[in-house]
């Protein structure tokens, strides 16, 4: 079986995370995972400051400077990166998958939308949008997305309230994932994520996986 994080935070760009791309590379490399989806948190979200004056395309350079630090590392110790990102709106975070770039350099209003806008334009570009730890209250609120949101995370290494991610989607037939949400490698919060039968080449090797629900989840100790 293939094993893949699917929930990444790195501290090039979350400012919420403690440890670099290159690390956490390395790290699941040796614990045996075959893949990483890098899911930096996205603008008006927990990312690093961005200076005022920067460009939109400064302002991409900034989001992917995480995965595009890991992806380099990957490719030179022979784990395979993945690009996603965590896109937030109050309580309601949404990772995101099948967007690259090129995609966000022709977006440039991406910040200005709120989080229906941003599933429209995300699914109309062919994106895919999990609904990541559903049941993590902020400020005691819960945001669930069911209709707009093509998978639900029912694992998550925070554990944020698991047991109750996996009733909703199952009570909305939602497909399942699960993720570490891993800000650095030094806590000993559990490890989650996926197994495949079959290598993912790409994002949307994912992506139909999750929606054929063929995958099977796990979670364990980071010791």
């Amino acid at each position: 079986m293939f094993r893949y994080e699917t929930h990444c935070h790195t501290s090039e760009t979350s400012k919420c995370a403690v440890t670099p791309a290159k690390e956490f590379v390395r790290f699941f490399k040796s614990k045996g995972y075959d893949g990483v989806f890098i899911t930096d948190h996205f603008f008006r979200a927990n990312i690093v400051d961005i200076p005022e004056g920067y460009s939109w395309e400064q302002k991409v350079d900034v989001l992917l400077k995480g995965y595009e630090n890991a992806k380099a590392e990957g490719d030179r110790i022979g784990l395979d990166v993945f690009l996603g990102w965590e896109f937030g709106y109050e309580s309601l975070h949404l990772l995101t998958y099948g967007l690259d770039r090129e995609w966000l350099l022709c977006n440039p209003d991406l910040i200005k939308l709120d989080y229906k806008q941003y599933c429209d334009r995300v699914h109309k570009s062919g994106g895919f949008i999990v609904n990541a730890h559903p049941f993590r209250a902020i400020k005691g609120v819960v945001r669930l997305l069911p209709y707009d949101s093509d998978a639900a995370e029912v694992i998550n290494g925070a554990n944020a309230d698991n047991e109750r991610s996996r009733i909703y989607a199952e009570m909305m037939g939602l497909p399942f994932t699960a993720g570490s949400d891993i800000h650095n490698i030094a806590t000993k919060a559990n490890l989650a994520g996926v197994l495949s039968e079959t290598k993912f080449n790409s994002v949307y090797d994912y992506i139909d996986a999750v929606k054929k629900r063929r995958l099977q989840l796990f979670e364990c100790k980071n010791d």
